[in-house]
């Protein structure tokens, strides 16, 4: 098997508000857990966005982007319906302040900040995400149910979506019909834990739509990076899971 190389595209920085997980509270200690992991880099995100708030989540998100001098982590930031004229920048100046502050992806938390993922509320900002096929993340858990991730498909067909946190064992019965049906949704890996399921999914509709992800601190980064180095896959779709897809798909975005 050939060296591998892991970009983690699910990834959380700070202390959790319970206080009840192992955590990387600072930029230095996440740098030493993904060293530890054999990791790369890292998409991060702010562990306490949906208790704390997308504003001051996205702020620590730029301080730990700031004391990265290896240039190692990827933002994410959270956005919001921009009728709401919090502190976020909307449309083109979203774009600009996200390339100079290297942010490659958005996020949203739909059920924590109380809002409905509908045209009505935020459809002009995403028809110019999906213009430039900027990757928007969302869990199961902040959508509330794979229904309503279906819905968010359905009511913006030409946006890039990555599902994360599927829910331990067995959410194929959910993920497989979204990949029969549009080349514009992903998955990351971190709790799909289904016996032959990568290479299940891969021969079926391809590597292109998995990624890989730790879901830290939640889990361990190195659980998934087993999965991934033992999935009966080509070395090619290992590499594209690993790394490659979302390397692909940040390069992509038009920023």
């Amino acid at each position: 098997m050939e060296d591998l190389t892991f970009f983690d595209v699910n990834c959380q920085i700070g202390t959790p508000m319970c206080g009840c997980l192992e955590f990387a509270s600072k930029t230095e200690d996440l740098i030493k857990e993904l060293d530890f992991a054999g990791i790369s880099k890292a998409v991060v995100s702010h562990v306490n966005t949906p208790s704390g708030g997308a504003v001051l989540g996205n702020h620590f998100v730029n301080r730990a982007l700031r004391e990265d001098t290896e240039q190692r982590l990827i933002g994410c930031w959270c956005i919001l319906p921009e009728c709401l004229n919090e502190n976020i920048p909307s449309g083109e100046n979203l774009c600009r302040e996200m390339k100079e502050k290297r942010i490659g992806m958005l996020e949203i938390c739909p059920v924590s900040h109380r809002w409905v993922p509908h045209r009505i509320t935020i459809g002009k900002l995403f028809d110019m995400l999906a213009e430039r096929k900027i990757l928007i993340k969302t869990s199961v858990q902040e959508m509330g149910s794979w229904n309503e991730f279906y819905n968010l498909v359905e009511r913006f067909p030409r946006n890039r979506f990555l599902i994360t946190n599927t829910n331990l064992w067995g959410c194929d019965r959910y993920i497989r019909p979204l990949f029969e049906t549009t080349d514009k949704v992903f998955m990351e890996l971190s709790e799909y834990w289904v016996a032959e399921g990568i290479a299940n999914l891969v021969e079926r509709y391809g590597a292109d739509h998995l990624l890989y992800g730790s879901g830290y601190p939640s889990w361990t980064h190195v659980s998934q990076m087993m999965n991934i180095k033992h999935a009966k896959i080509s070395e090619s779709d290992r590499r594209k899971i690993a790394s490659g897809n979302l390397e692909r798909l940040l390069e992509e975005a038009q920023l």
